[in-house]
């Protein structure tokens, strides 16, 4: 092909794009590093555009969120499991996002609201916060990072083991019994039965052979290794 009718491809696929770009919301832009003030079509604009449109890709999306707004995997989790009610922790997330430049007119909105604001409105603000940001990921992946972001938790002393394995046991029962909460679900029972002084025939700690002495120090252990990097 002639150079002239590969530029004019090139043309076309860029105006294609930036067309599209027409109709994405401020989070988007915000999230391409784009400056509503002063948008420059640029080649990195335009492959930000190809990696956004692309459902493959999603993910790295996700994960970009969640590195610039660790708490956005507890959001996350909150509107997979349906808890779309006002509580600070809502708050928490949008003065959040908009401190790491995640700044649109529904977020601000969301930093503003407080316990008066009407549930149903309250859940609209967030339908459509989700839905500028296109969230449609795996809930097994949802579930994956809020694990991560539960134990990333503990191991930095943010929480303690005792509040993270609560936590993850309530995701169990939060998410309609979801497998990938079902240990902590199962540890955190029978952990908390062993403290209440209850002889246990059988429990999660003894069919692994950890001694009810060693229950902390093997609970600490286990959330260190969730978020240690596998080789």
């Amino acid at each position: 092909m002639r150079e002239g009718g590969t530029q004019y491809l090139r043309s076309s696929f860029f105006i294609l794009y930036i067309g599209r770009m027409s109709k994405v919301s401020e989070f988007v832009k915000t999230l391409l590093g784009m400056q509503k003030q002063q948008e420059t079509h640029t080649e990195e604009v335009e492959e930000n555009l190809k990696i956004y449109f692309s459902y493959p890709r999603q993910y790295e999306m996700m994960m970009f969120i969640i590195r610039k707004v660790p708490r956005t995997a507890r959001i996350f989790f909150l509107y997979e499991t349906r808890q779309v009610e006002f509580s600070k922790e809502w708050k928490y997330w949008a003065w959040e996002m908009m401190e790491k430049g995640f700044q649109t007119s529904e977020i601000t909105q969301l930093a503003g609201v407080d316990s008066s604001v009407n549930p149903f409105e309250f859940a609209s603000l967030v339908e459509r916060i989700f839905g500028t940001m296109r969230f449609s990921y795996p809930a097994g992946e949802v579930f994956h990072q809020y694990i991560l972001y539960v134990a990333g938790q503990v191991v930095m002393g943010e929480l303690s083991v005792e509040q993270g394995l609560k936590l993850l046991s309530q995701a169990y029962v939060d998410s309609n019994d979801n497998e990938s909460f079902e240990d902590f679900y199962l540890i955190e029972n029978d952990w908390e039965d062993i403290k209440d002084g209850c002889e246990l025939n059988r429990s999660y700690f003894s069919e692994r052979g950890i001694s009810e002495d060693h229950i902390d120090e093997w609970l600490r252990g286990y959330f260190e290794k969730l978020v240690t990097p596998k080789c």
